[in-house]
């Protein structure tokens, strides 16, 4: 999965509502090592960190803080 593809996942995980299930967890495919994404939901906001790791294993964090309408005006480019 490449990083823009796990970003939008992400964001659009942060976009759904409560009604749709709740998303509060921290994901990870053990089968890809080196980045993972922390989810916590509240209601119809969330707030997503993907971390990732270099191969020096140097960390870098990545932040969406996202309500429900944030999404609309979110593209990956």
């Amino acid at each position: 999965m490449s990083m823009k593809h796990a970003i939008a996942a992400l964001a659009a995980a942060a976009s759904l509502s409560a009604a749709a299930g709740e998303y509060t967890d921290l994901w990870w495919n053990p089968q890809e090592s080196g980045w993972g994404a922390n989810i916590v939901q509240q209601g119809e906001t969330a707030f997503v960190t993907l971390f990732v790791y270099g191969p020096d294993g140097k960390p870098t964090w990545y932040v969406v803080p996202a309500d429900r309408k944030w999404y609309r005006n979110w593209a990956v480019t």
